[in-house]
């Protein structure tokens, strides 16, 4: 009796460590590529590079196409901070628009997401 209950206390240890290792790969599974827009053959080319890279590196990579809008752009940041992307590869639509999207990824690593970058 009391080598089971040795046992349980191992076991819980173990089931939560695994957890815990899941659950942080789970968040740093996903890299956000947007792009300005796929209309251009050079973003299409960068944002495909960026895509094929990410993936080869063990990453879930999806392309954001904001064409030519900051108001898609924003929408899409939005989404990309609330679905918990580990990172966003950035081209932005427009220099001085741009700046609030990065500003709100920036204030949402702060908040566990330390890995987001933009430019």
């Amino acid at each position: 009796m009391l080598k089971r209950l040795y046992w349980l206390p191992v076991c819980a240890v173990l089931l939560f460590v695994l957890c815990r290792v899941k659950t942080h790969h789970a968040g740093l599974a996903k890299i956000a590529v947007v792009v300005s827009t796929l209309n251009n053959p050079w973003f299409v080319f960068l944002a495909e590079t960026a895509t094929a890279k990410a993936k080869a590196l063990g990453y879930d990579a999806k392309i954001f196409d904001s064409q030519n809008n900051t108001a898609s752009e924003s929408d899409h940041f939005e989404n990309i901070i609330v679905s918990g992307f580990a990172a966003i590869l950035f081209n932005s639509t427009d220099a001085n628009g741009s700046v609030a999207n990065v500003l709100k990824a920036k204030a949402a690593g702060g908040q566990g997401r330390s890995d987001f970058a933009g430019g």
